[in-house]
Parts: C-alpha cells; structure tokens; sequence
C-alpha cells in the first residue's frame, strides 16, 4: 500500500504547478504577476490534495483535470473572454501533459511513482531530488544557450481613478501615436482591456465605443471622469486618419520603470487578441 504525505503532496504541486503556470504566461507572451501565479498554483496543489483523499477519485477524471485547469487559468491571466480563457487553459494543459509524460518516463527509469491522483508526488529520497535538479538545469542551459529569444512585450502598470491593473501590451515600433499638445507617447489597450482599471460607471459608456464614436462617447462619459480624458487624432494604414478616446492614469510604470504618457483605447482588439495593447519603443 503506498503511503502518500499530504504536506508534500501539497509543496510539490504548489511548486510544479506554478513553474508550469509561469511558462504558460511565458509561451503566450501575457505578463502575470507573482501573487496571481501563486494563487492559481496553490488552487491547483489544493486540488491535487482533494484528489488523492478517500471517495474523491474521481477528481483524478480528464474532465475534473481539465475544470482545475481552466479555474487555474481564471486565477492567474484574470477576467478575459471566454474563447482566450480557453485557449489560455489548452495550452496550460498541453504544458502539464508534457510534464507529466515527463514525470512517467522518470518513473518507469528510476521505478519510483512520481504522480498521485491528479498531481505530482515525488516518492524518492530529496537529495535525488536536487542532484535531478541541478543536471536538469545544467543540461537545459547547455541545449537551450542562445536559443530563446525575448519576448516583443511590454508589462505596463496603470493607476487610474483609484483603481490598478497591469497588461501585456506588444511593442511596436511602428507605433509613434503620441499627444498632439504635450508630445508625450500614447500607449494603447483595447477596450475589454481597458475597462479592467476604469470605474464600472465610465466601462459602461466604453463599451458602446465604435470606430467612429469616440467624440460621442467622451460627452456620454460621467462629468466627474470626463475632464481625465481626451481625444487623440491618428493615422493608420489604409485610413485617412480618426480620433482615439485616451486617458491620464495617474501613474504609469513599464517594466517596473516610470512612463509618463496617455493610455488611447482601441474598439479592436490588438494582434488577434493575443495582446491587451500596444507600446512604442
């Protein structure tokens, strides 16, 4: 009969999860901070527990797995629209499968057990464990030296009215939209994206924002948020030009660096909605 611990059933799937949490951000280029990583890494060490306790197996289910998977997804990319959640879920799981047929190929060489229920156990002494470890590390930089390239992404703080979010906007060079009195840059986030840090009076009147409504909607906007927003003429290709509805945050940091500039939104979504905006260089 195999004794299972359920403290390091617990700290193993906390770790793995949030290492295979953190190259899914990675691999989709979305920045996630390290308290929503490691919330959506303890929900799943909490449903590895669940799983392995008496009259729960069927936790352990491909179903069951794939609903743990997209609450972890919830957890750590946020609010999103249900078609990026699940792409966002099948690629955290196709990155779990590899672990996992990983953990097995481990197993059937070294004949310990290294899955439990619905996660990780490690069923050998720690000091292998390490030993496992640094040759992992040192057989990873050697194979991999040179071969990943950074990154187009920007991890942008905003704080607006009291409330903060952060994004994963691409760069573009391409991108020279800038304030036509102060000369400062101009980011831009699409609309879903922006209404994460507006006061839910001022998203309400976002979301009828159209290509060619900004005017409109910034009358409509709430007189207590309108004087923090303005318009921003633009030119794009195959456009003669437009007019983008932006606003002030009241701080701004890129990359943990102050940036002083305007946030435009966007009624189209950025790069087929694998990123929340755009950023100049």
């Amino acid at each position: 009969m195999r004794i299972i611990y359920l403290d390091v059933l617990a700290a193993v799937n906390l770790a793995m999860d949030y290492l295979l949490l953190a190259a899914t951000a990675r691999f989709s280029g979305i920045y996630c901070t390290r308290l929503r990583l490691f919330c959506g890494a303890a929900t799943g060490a909490g449903y590895a527990v669940l799983s392995c306790l008496p009259g729960l197996g069927i936790l352990s289910l491909l179903p069951a797995k794939a609903l743990a998977g997209f609450m972890m997804a919830r957890i750590c990319f946020g609010a999103r629209r249900l078609a990026e959640l699940v792409r966002l879920t099948l690629l955290f799981l196709l990155v779990s499968c590899a672990a996992a047929g990983g953990a097995l190929a481990l197993g059937k060489i070294s004949d310990a057990a290294f899955l439990a229920g619905g996660g990780y156990y490690i069923d050998v002494p720690f000091r292998v464990v390490v030993v496992a470890a640094a040759g992992c590390w040192v057989l990873a930089g050697l194979l991999l030296r040179n071969t990943m390239r950074p990154q187009a992404a920007a991890r942008i703080h905003l704080d607006f009215a009291g409330h903060t979010a952060d994004f994963s906007l691409l760069v573009d060079s391409g991108n020279e939209l800038c304030d036509p009195v102060s000369g400062k840059p101009a980011l831009v986030l699409d609309k879903r994206a922006a209404a994460r840090i507006l006061p839910v009076e001022a998203a309400v009147v976002l979301a009828g924002l159209q290509a060619d409504n900004a005017p409109a909607v910034l009358s409509a906007l709430p007189a207590n948020y309108r004087a923090y927003f303005q318009l921003v003429p633009y030119h794009a290709l195959g456009k003669s030009g437009g007019l983008l509805l932006a606003f002030r945050p009241a701080k701004a940091l890129r990359d943990g660096k102050p940036w002083q500039g305007l946030a435009a939104i966007s009624p189209q979504q950025i790069a087929n909605g694998q990123y929340e905006g755009l950023i100049g260089l």
